[in-house]
């Protein structure tokens, strides 16, 4: 059976415990939270928040509207700051301790991988065009347009592996 919970239009909706975070497209993309039940929906954010990601206590997020920057925030609206400018990004996941993303500059295409507190930020060396890089334990999987497969490897370019060919 579906519940409406409110009537916002959400975007990037992640569940996480009893709780809904999301961008809310109806009020300029701000961050914002509501109970599993509808209940208690609370704006965290001021600025829009786009490719939300919530880990533990913590939200990342893009803002390309001010400032292209990538941010987190606690759950509970506190302790935001900013942890690496320059964007726009996407493709942002988190997996442990690091933060992977893609940026976007001139049409082209970088991925890189930061510690969660905006440190260490590394290029992964993925060649080529590619699509929908992803991190799932500790192994990066991309998909390369120029040669048509799909590569498995390790974040610094190691182990790489194609996994599928000719599609």
């Amino acid at each position: 059976e579906m519940t409406r919970l409110n009537d916002d239009t959400a975007a990037d909706i992640n569940v996480v415990g009893d709780w809904v975070y999301y961008s809310n497209l109806t009020d300029n993309r701000a961050l914002y939270k509501v109970l599993t039940d509808g209940s208690e929906r609370t704006r965290i954010g001021e600025e829009q928040a786009e490719n939300i990601i919530v880990v533990g206590d913590w939200i990342y997020y893009a803002n390309d509207a001010q400032g292209l920057a990538i941010y987190k925030i606690k759950t509970d609206g506190s302790q935001r700051s900013e942890l690496r400018g320059g964007g726009p990004f996407i493709q942002i996941s988190v997996e442990g301790e690091w933060i992977y993303f893609a940026e976007k500059k001139m049409g082209e295409r970088a991925y890189f991988r930061m510690r969660s507190d905006g440190s260490e930020v590394t290029p992964i060396p993925i060649e080529g065009q590619y699509t929908v890089a992803l991190v799932e334990a500790g192994v990066v999987y991309y998909f390369s347009i120029d040669e048509n497969q799909i590569y498995r490897m390790l974040p610094d370019g190691s182990e790489k592996t194609a996994l599928h060919g000719d599609f």
